[in-house]
């Protein structure tokens, strides 16, 4: 009789787990934000970065800002872009987007507005400077999954604590068409109207070894 109990109480278990797992978010007060990330000519991100090896020694520790400093119209569309970089950024109907000026590609990167559960395949597009203008372009398809559009975190670099977050998880990147780089899978918060608070980066898919972690400061 004992056995039956604890049996009957183990399924119970699982099927709370399974029914809070499946549990809508609540509703972002931020969803009233029209653009996700607030671009402008003139706006400056800040950010503080710190990299580590796979035994989790920290390797790197800096902090650097990106300005917008220009725009340009592609495709029918305005891009803004910071200098030292071939790619561009924009706020559209479906989320922001990077276009490549080195190759004329355009790629979702976050889908906005979106639910609990969206996938998506986001072309990924990195280069390596060569000799002036010359890229080495790396491209293949990252999967994209929204886990939460509405959740909060603790940054692991100042201990502050962000709301109304929009969690992407991104798989390992595979590249198509070249061997030796690697893209690592990720979560990555974004608050819609501020930009993407937070960016953890991981050696593997069990999402316990951290490569790197990005902060946006104020």
């Amino acid at each position: 009789m004992k056995r039956k109990y604890s049996v009957f109480l183990l399924l119970l278990s699982v099927i709370f787990t399974a029914c809070d797992s499946q549990k809508a978010d609540d509703p972002n007060p931020k969803f009233d934000q029209k653009d996700l990330f607030p671009l402008s000519i003139g706006k400056t991100f800040n950010y503080w970065l710190k990299a580590y090896d796979t035994s989790g020694n920290e390797t790197a520790d800096r902090r650097f800002s990106q300005k917008i400093e220009g725009d340009t119209v592609a495709k029918g569309k305005t891009w803004f872009k910071s200098p030292d970089t071939p790619t561009y950024i924009s706020n559209q109907p479906d989320g922001l987007h990077y276009y490549y000026s080195f190759n004329g590609e355009e790629s979702l990167i976050y889908k906005y507005p979106c639910e609990k559960g969206d996938k998506y395949e986001s072309f990924a597009y990195t280069y390596k400077p060569e000799t002036g203008e010359r890229y080495v372009t790396v491209i293949g398809v990252k999967n994209v999954e929204v886990i939460s559009t509405n959740t909060s975190v603790t940054s692991p670099l100042s201990g502050k604590k962000y709301e109304n977050c929009i969690l992407y998880r991104t798989a390992k990147f595979t590249p198509t068409n070249t061997e030796g780089i690697r893209i690592y899978p990720s979560e990555q918060y974004v608050v819609p109207g501020i930009g993407a608070v937070l960016i953890i980066d991981y050696y593997d898919e069990a999402r316990k070894n951290r490569t790197s972690v990005r902060e946006q400061l104020d």
